[in-house]
């Protein structure tokens, strides 16, 4: 469970040492000083005092912020005394535990920068209750399952367990077992909690330069979007010119038209005559069309006057 290969820059780095010193530690070393933590003592102070679930494992209020310790009240000594030495020795390496109130697991422990949700678990057994004779007079509130009265036993097994979803296949348990209690298993817990807290990293610093790869490519989407669309413009801008010239050039070869039937009619075509004024507008109407030509003013110049003094006349004009 504990063999994903480090990473180059973790390989040789202090905490998979120090992870491997812990390892190597024989059980006695382990710190007993934990009684005295003000979370130890706190969650003492609440849990002697609380009630149990169906279950028959201690639950703190909701109100109170309280270590995640569930245990039944027989296992409570034992599982605060676990607990202190396990915060004792997360704080020897400098591994901070809290309480998170917002979430539903609130201890947390902090290892490298990432946060870590933990809590002491007693194991429940669960067994079927006699039937209860066909008249009882018993009100009592019984559990089922299947539709059968059942009862739930505290073991007094008791196990150390990481909630955190970690990607990588760490170990996230430490519990009673065959080859030893629990309290033989805290620097294994100490050191797994380090492993986990260094895969998070990884994870976090993996997601880190994922989110810059994203943001790299959707800059450069942009930047080539932002560079076509200006291109693309300056292209319809070069075709709206090309023809609005044609049209320009259209309108003067109907003007010399105009004015070549007009002569050839016989038509005034001298300055005072309308011929001649008729000319020189259509002329102006093409030198406005043009691009490239010189312009003159023009009443249709006055477009957005006009929609001025009508939005002054009419506010409601849109």
């Amino acid at each position: 469970m504990e063999n994903r290969m480090p990473s180059t820059a973790e390989e040789k780095g202090p905490e998979l040492i120090r992870i491997e010193q812990l390892k190597n530690l024989p059980p006695d070393f382990i710190p007993t000083r934990g009684a005295d933590n003000q979370l130890i003592v706190k969650a003492g102070k609440i849990l002697r005092t609380a009630r149990t679930d169906d279950r028959h494992i201690l639950r703190a209020p909701w109100r109170e912020a309280c270590l995640d310790i569930r245990v039944s009240k027989e296992s409570l000594p034992r599982a605060l005394r676990i607990m202190g030495n396990l915060i004792g020795l997360l704080e020897m390496e400098r591994l901070t535990v809290t309480l998170d109130s917002a979430k539903s697991e609130s201890t947390v422990v902090t290892a490298f920068g990432e946060q870590i949700q933990f809590g002491l678990i007693e194991k429940v057994r669960r067994f079927e209750l006699p039937a209860a004779p066909p008249r009882s007079t018993q009100h009592a509130r019984t559990l089922t399952f299947a539709n059968k009265p059942i009862d739930f036993l505290p073991t007094g097994e008791l196990s150390v367990q990481i909630w955190s979803y970690c990607s990588e296949p760490q170990r996230k348990v430490w519990r009673d077992g065959k080859r030893g209690q629990l309290e033989s298993l805290l620097l294994q817990c100490v050191a797994g909690f380090m492993r986990i807290g260094l895969a998070l990293r990884r994870h976090t610093e993996e997601l880190r330069k994922e989110e810059l790869e994203h943001q790299r490519r959707h800059d450069e989407f942009n930047e080539l979007k932002q560079q076509i669309e200006a291109e693309e413009a300056r292209v319809k801008q070069l075709e709206a010119a090309a023809n609005n010239w044609k049209r320009a050039q259209l309108i003067r070869e109907y003007v010399k038209a105009a004015e070549t039937s007009a002569t050839q009619r016989g038509a005034k075509t001298d300055s005072s005559s309308e011929t001649r004024r008729w000319i020189e507008w259509a002329t102006q109407q093409a030198d406005r069309v043009d691009p490239i030509a010189t312009t003159t003013p023009s009443i249709l110049d006055k477009k957005a006057e006009l929609a001025r003094l009508q939005k002054m006349l009419n506010p409601w004009y849109a």
